[in-house]
């Protein structure tokens, strides 16, 4: 979260757009129904970080927005998507499955943490409590 603070302190306006991008893309890689969370998690694990990376603003700053938008998804009210602790547990459920790089888990965790939620992500098989 950092990184995308410094960059909007920067002023950089583009910030905006690699959310929008990454919406986008969250989108067409997930499923409608989160509830088979192997499924979920095969995709995320299918998912193009190199789309992130090019569509979000470079390496760093596009693992970010990965891990970030992903939480938001759920947490916010956004088209389509919708403020849904349920389908959050079950985003998490799946994450949990995957084998995506620290730095998307610990966006998503420090995300999670801003939603006050409660959940357990295993980064590298090891138990993280999101309020720690």
């Amino acid at each position: 979260m950092e990184l995308i603070l410094a960059e909007l302190m920067k002023g950089n306006q583009d910030v905006v757009k690699y959310f929008q991008e990454a919406k986008k893309i969250w989108k067409e890689i997930l499923p409608e129904n989160l509830s088979d969370t192997d499924l979920v998690a095969r995709r995320m694990d299918d998912a193009e970080l190199k789309e992130f990376e090019l569509k979000c603003g470079g390496n760093q700053l596009g693992k970010e927005i990965m891990g970030i938008s992903l939480v938001a998804l759920f947490e916010l009210d956004i088209e389509g998507f919708g403020k849904d602790e349920e389908k959050t547990k079950l985003m998490v459920e799946a994450l949990n499955k995957t084998s995506l790089q620290v730095e998307i888990f610990s966006a998503a965790k420090s995300t999670l943490r801003l939603f006050e939620r409660n959940y357990y992500l295993r980064i590298g098989g090891w138990p993280f409590n999101i309020n720690k």
